[in-house]
């Protein structure tokens, strides 16, 4: 069975956004999950919507794949990286197999997104020193 590639869009970025490439995706047999973040839009009578609430809604859908048995693989585009990032602290397969579920994100794929170790933010992306987790050192 392939597994089931569920993309987190960037800000400011529908799902809709994503429609020809999901085409493009479908035709070569990737089954393809776009989520639709609290964060893009308005929410008439609702404050903005939050990253944690961004991360909530990933650990909602993928969850539901996930206990269905199918395999995911999370594709985090630009923004996206970093409520993803944050989402596998409750998606990941040792934390889903620690819960007593099955299955699990094993792997992510980074589209021109940010990088984050779980708990960072953006800003610390633009200091060096707490970026050791992407450097490469001789």
């Amino acid at each position: 069975m392939s597994p089931t590639l569920v993309i987190v869009t960037g800000s400011f970025a529908p799902a809709s956004l994503y429609t020809e490439f999901v085409a493009v995706l479908k035709k070569h047999g990737v089954d393809t999950v776009v989520l639709s973040s609290p964060s893009v839009g308005r929410r008439e009578g609702k404050p903005a919507a939050s990253m944690m609430e961004d991360a909530d809604e990933i650990v909602r859908a993928v969850s539901e794949l996930l206990d269905a048995g199918k395999e995911v693989v999370l594709l985090a585009h630009s923004y996206g990286g970093i409520p993803a990032a944050q989402s596998m602290e409750r998606l990941s397969v040792k934390q889903r197999t620690a819960a007593g579920k099955r299955g699990g994100v094993a792997k992510m794929v980074y589209l021109t997104a940010i990088a984050l170790p779980l708990g960072g933010s953006n800003m610390d992306s633009f200091n060096p020193e707490s970026a050791s987790h992407l450097m490469k050192s001789d």
